[in-house]
């Protein structure tokens, strides 16, 4: 992994729409680049979380992908505005941008399945992982999945 530094925003119950996502995109963005040694491009930043965090990344990315390179999801899924985001994909072309979307078998294997199809039809880098005999759980897909994101995250900055 290279040097990186990590910003954590609470979202609440927000979905990363309205003013958080204002707020993150228009503040707190500009404000990291301003105060830390960062590399102020797209190439230079991803975005992950879990649940809401995760489904949000997915959305951030997919709507300002102007901003990240990568966007990686434990646990999210398009539950909200799911039409606007597969129409978001068609924005990706020639743009580098790559997906990690990870979900127990026994919590939302489905979730991204909508947005998955469209990704493959327009060959945008994605992957997903459904890990087997795991419930909708932030601590198990750690355990089993953490290495996997860590190393996709650090390809996707190092590209």
């Amino acid at each position: 992994m290279p040097p990186v530094v990590c910003v954590f925003p609470n979202g609440g119950r927000s979905g990363y729409r309205g003013g958080v996502e204002e707020m993150i995109v228009d503040e707190l963005i500009p404000l990291i680049d301003q105060t830390y040694p960062t590399r102020a491009n797209a190439a230079s930043r991803a975005v992950a979380g879990f649940s809401m965090g995760g489904a949000g990344a997915v959305r951030l990315s997919l709507l300002h992908s102007d901003l990240f390179c990568a966007a990686g999801s434990w646990g999210g899924g398009m539950w909200q505005g799911a039409d606007q985001l597969i129409a978001a994909v068609q924005n990706l072309k020639g743009k580098s941008m790559a997906f990690l979307l990870v979900n127990g078998d026994r919590g939302r294997p489905e979730a991204y399945a909508a947005l998955t199809e469209e990704m493959s039809v327009l060959g945008v880098p994605h992957s997903v992982t459904v890990v087997n005999d795991t419930p909708y759980n932030l601590d198990l897909y750690y355990k089993l999945g953490g290495e996997e994101m860590v190393r996709f995250l650090s390809q996707q900055l190092q590209s």
